[in-house]
């Protein structure tokens, strides 16, 4: 690889890294104000769920909580992907934990891409149930 080439190349992977990071944020956020809303609903007298939909309201705060367990989780791989990555490269250590930290830069990548695409998984589910409920309940006022 040529210099040039390998300056494109950082550049593109300092590029991938920071895009990865704010989607994970972003859709966290996502998840943290739909999970807000939903309770928000909850607390209100004015909504009622008709007789047997309840149980959309209740999923959709399990679906939104699980995404926003499995953002946390895909935050804190990325963080210590970073670190493991640094101690690779830097062959920090000449024991077994250069070797661990070999190991878990291997697979703290695609373990931080299963949890994400895990996170917007839960994401839609929790936000098409919430729509769902609130449909429901709300429906009616929309055909008139």
């Amino acid at each position: 690889m040529t210099p040039d080439e390998r300056e494109k190349y950082v550049r593109w992977q300092d590029y991938r890294i920071t895009q990865f990071s704010f989607a994970i944020n972003l859709f966290l956020t996502f998840a943290v104000a739909a999970l807000g809303f939903s309770f928000a609903l909850i607390k209100e007298a004015a909504f009622i769920p008709p007789p047997g939909s309840g149980w959309l309201l209740r999923h959709a705060i399990y679906g939104l909580a699980a995404s926003i367990v499995f953002g946390t989780l895909t935050t804190l791989s990325r963080l210590l992907d970073f670190r493991c990555t640094t101690i690779k490269i830097k062959k920090k250590y000449s024991d077994w934990r250069q070797s661990a930290a070999e190991f878990l830069a291997k697979w703290l990548g695609p373990i931080s891409w299963s949890l994400f695409y895990v996170q917007l998984a839960a994401l839609a589910y929790g936000a098409c149930r919430l729509a769902c409920a609130i449909l429901m309940t709300y429906g009616a006022k929309l055909a008139r």
